[in-house]
């Protein structure tokens, strides 16, 4: 099992594919966006979704709909 080596890389391409992907008032999870399934096997997975979760919101990509690990809903700002 291998790590996700540059983090903040990864993280800017999953707000880029939402950005790109998704319209205002669109709701998706995170496990839709294909920029999160190529490091669903990394061994610091739950550490990158954490770190997806809070930059999402923080940079008002989007907003919670409900709260659960991989399968936690966000509509599009």
């Amino acid at each position: 099992m291998g790590m996700i080596l540059n983090v903040h890389d990864q993280l800017d391409k999953v707000i880029n594919e939402i950005e790109r992907n998704y319209s205002k008032g669109l709701t998706f999870t995170l496990n839709e966006l294909s920029a999160v399934q190529v490091v669903e096997d990394m061994s610091n997975f739950s550490t990158f979704l954490n770190m997806c979760r809070s930059q999402i919101s923080n940079r008002r990509v989007a907003s919670y709909v409900t709260n659960s690990v991989i399968n936690a809903k966000f509509r599009k700002n």
